[in-house]
Order: structure tokens, then C-alpha cells, then sequence
């Protein structure tokens, strides 16, 4: 018998704001890492910020 935990529901979801140019490079790695590059313009610094704490706190 398998107990398949109990999913909630999305309730709500942030809207998808235009923030102009961002590149981002993903590149896999043999020894199974990701790297990560970001391009983003220094005014874009609070987009950066948030991209970090979305990723490295969820």
C-alpha cells in the first residue's frame, strides 16, 4: 500500500511582471552541478535579490 501525502491547493498566484532585459545561463556540469549566470542591470538590483531568496529559501 503506498500513502500519497495530501496536496493543497494553489490559492494564489503572483502576477508576471515585464522587467526588460535579463539573460540567464544555465549550464549542467558532468559532475551533475548547475551553474547559474544571471545578467541583469544594476538598476535591476531588487529583481536580483528576489530571485536569490525565491531560490535558496523555498
Amino acid at each position: 500500500i503506498v500513502i500519497k501525502p495530501k496536496v493543497e491547493p494553489m490559492t494564489k498566484l503572483e502576477p508576471v511582471v515585464a522587467i526588460g532585459n535579463l539573460k540567464v545561463n544555465l549550464t549542467v556540469e558532468n559532475d551533475g552541478y548547475i551553474e547559474v549566470n544571471f545578467k541583469i542591470h544594476k538598476s535591476q538590483k531588487r529583481l536580483l535579490e528576489k530571485i536569490l531568496q525565491d531560490t535558496i529559501y523555498l
